[in-house]
C-alpha cells in the first residue's frame, strides 16, 4: 500500500482502539446491570435498525461508494441527494415497522415492546439510515479521520449514555431504549455538520446520479440482503422465536467474537478505495493478497488463545448467567475469523472491479446455507444450533469468495495463503508506525 493507504488504515485503527476501552466497559456492565432478558430484547431493538434500515437502500450503498471513490461523479453534485434518499429511506423503514408491530408480526421480542419503546423505534430509523449515508459519503471521499471521528462519537455517546442512564434508572432497559434514540439523534446533528463544513454541494436533486447509483447497487443487493443476514440473520431469527433470555446470552458470544474484526474492519474499505483506483487488476490482486496474508498472521494467534482461555474468560467478566454463552463462542470464531478476513477482503476486491454480481453470489452462498440450516438446527439446538448453522453460512460464504477470487484474478489457492518474508517486515513497519502515532 502507498503512504497515504496506510495512513488510513492506521488512523481506521487507531480509532477502533481509541474508543474500545470505553465501549467495552460500558457494554460489560449493562450487560450484568440488564441480566440476560433485558439485554436480549435491547440487543433486537437496534438489530433491527442495524439489519433492516441497510437492506431497504436496495444496495445504492454499494453505488454511492462506487461512483464517489471511482471519481465518475463529484460530492458537489451529489451530497444533497444522497442524504435525501437516506432521510426517505428512513422514514419508510419507520412505517413498515409500525405496520408490523400492530399486526403482530415483529417477532416474540419485536411483539412485546411497549406503545413507547416501538415509537422510540420508529424514531431511530431516519437517523440510522441518515448517519448510514454520511458514512457511505465520508468512505466513498477517503474521508476517514471524519468518518471515524463520527463513529467515535456515535459509539462514545452511546456507550457512555447507557452506562449513566441505565445505572441511575429504576427502568433500566426504558432507560435504554431512550438512550439509543437520544444518541442517535446528537450523532446525526454532528454528521450534517461534518458533511456541510466538508462539502460545498449543490442544492439539487441528482436523478443521473441515483438512477446510475441504483442501476449498480441492485445487482449486489441480494448481496447486501444476504450479506446483513450472515452477520445478524441468527440473532434475527432467535429474536422472533425465542425468549429474550436466549438471545441475550447468545449476543454475548457473538459480540465477544467479533472484538476480533476491528483490524479488517479498518483495512477493509481502504483496500476498496485503493483497487477502485487502479487500473491494473493483476497489480490489485497481488496487494489483495498481501493484505489478506498479512491480517492473518496477526490474528490467528489471538484466535487460538481466545479459544483456549474463554471458557474462564467469559463467565469471569459478564457473570454466570452468561455461562451458556461460552459453547457458542467457540463455535462462531473459526467462522467470524474467515468470514470477517478472507471473505471481507476478497469480496472487496470482487466489488472494486466492478463484479457486483459475484458480491452477491458470495453472500447469497451464505444466506442460502442459512435458511436451510436455521429453520433445522435452532428448533432442535437453540443457541447451540444458531451457532452451528451460523458457522456453516461463514464457511460456505468464504469458500465461494476464494473461487471467484481466483477465476476472475487468475491466482491460484497457494498465492491466496502463501505468507513471504516481506508481510512479517511490513507488518513491522506498520506496528512500529501505530506505536509512533499512539504516543
Amino acid at each position: 500500500m502507498v503512504r497515504t493507504a496506510k495512513s488510513n488504515v492506521l488512523n481506521n485503527l487507531g480509532a477502533d482502539l481509541l474508543m474500545y476501552p470505553i465501549i467495552l466497559i460500558s457494554n460489560i456492565i449493562v450487560t450484568r446491570i440488564l441480566g440476560a432478558s433485558d439485554k436480549g430484547s435491547f440487543v433486537f431493538f437496534s438489530m433491527l435498525l442495524g439489519a433492516i434500515v441497510p437492506i431497504l437502500f436496495f444496495g445504492m450503498g454499494n453505488g454511492i461508494i462506487y461512483y464517489l471513490s471511482s471519481k465518475k461523479y463529484q460530492p458537489k453534485d451529489t451530497v444533497l441527494t444522497i442524504l435525501l434518499l437516506g432521510f426517505s429511506i428512513g422514514l419508510f423503514c419507520a412505517f413498515l415497522f409500525g405496520i408490523f408491530w400492530k399486526i403482530g408480526y415483529l417477532g416474540t421480542v419485536g411483539n412485546s415492546f411497549s406503545s413507547t419503546t416501538i415509537c422510540l423505534l420508529l424514531l431511530s430509523a431516519p437517523c440510522s439510515s441518515l448517519f448510514l449515508t454520511s458514512t457511505y459519503i465520508l468512505t466513498a471521499t477517503d474521508n476517514f479521520p471524519k468518518r471515524n471521528i463520527l463513529n467515535i462519537f456515535k459509539k462514545i455517546f452511546l456507550s457512555v449514555f447507557l452506562l449513566v442512564f441505565v445505572l441511575s434508572s429504576e427502568n433500566k432497559i426504558m432507560a435504554a431504549y431512550w438512550v439509543f434514540f437520544v444518541s442517535s439523534l446528537l450523532i446525526v446533528i454532528i454528521a450534517l455538520s461534518i458533511l456541510f463544513s466538508t462539502f460545498k454541494f449543490s442544492y439539487s436533486f441528482n436523478i443521473p446520479f441515483l438512477k446510475d447509483c441504483f442501476n449498480y447497487g441492485i445487482k449486489a443487493w441480494i448481496g447486501n440482503i444476504a450479506g446483513r443476514a450472515n452477520r445478524s440473520l441468527d440473532q434475527i431469527f432467535l429474536g422472533f422465536i425465542a425468549d429474550p433470555a436466549k438471545l441475550g446470552i447468545y449476543s454475548v458470544a457473538y459480540s465477544v467474537a467479533n472484538i476480533f474484526m476491528i483490524l479488517p474492519s479498518a483495512v477493509a474499505p481502504v483496500l476498496f478505495n485503493k483497487v477502485a483506483g487502479l487500473k491494473d487488476k493483476a497489480g490489485s490482486a497481488i496487494l489483495t493478497i498481501r493484505t489478506h496474508a498479512r491480517l492473518i498472521i496477526l490474528l490467528a494467534p489471538l484466535i487460538i488463545l481466545a479459544m483456549v482461555f474463554s471458557p474462564w474468560i467469559i463467565p469471569w467478566i459478564y457473570g454466570d448467567e452468561f455461562n451458556g454463552s461460552i459453547q457458542p463462542f467457540l463455535i462462531l470464531l473459526p467462522g467470524i475469523f474467515l468470514f470477517g478476513v478472507s471473505r471481507r477482503i476478497f469480496q472487496k476486491w470482487l466489488a472494486a472491479n466492478d463484479y457486483p454480481l459475484l458480491t452477491s453470489k458470495v453472500q447469497l452462498a451464505g444466506l442460502i446455507t442459512s435458511a436451510i440450516t436455521f429453520p433445522v438446527l435452532i428448533p432442535l439446538f437453540d443457541i447451540i444450533g444458531a451457532a452451528w448453522a451460523s458457522l456453516l453460512a461463514y464457511l460456505v460464504a468464504t469458500i465461494t469468495a476464494y473461487f471467484f477470487f481466483k477465476q476472475k484474478s487468475n491466482r491460484s489457492y497457494s498465492e491466496m495463503f502463501k505468507i513471504i518474508p516481506e508481510d512479517i517486515k511490513y507488518l513491522k513497519k506498520m506496528v512500529l508506525s501505530f506505536l509512533r502515532i499512539s504516543k
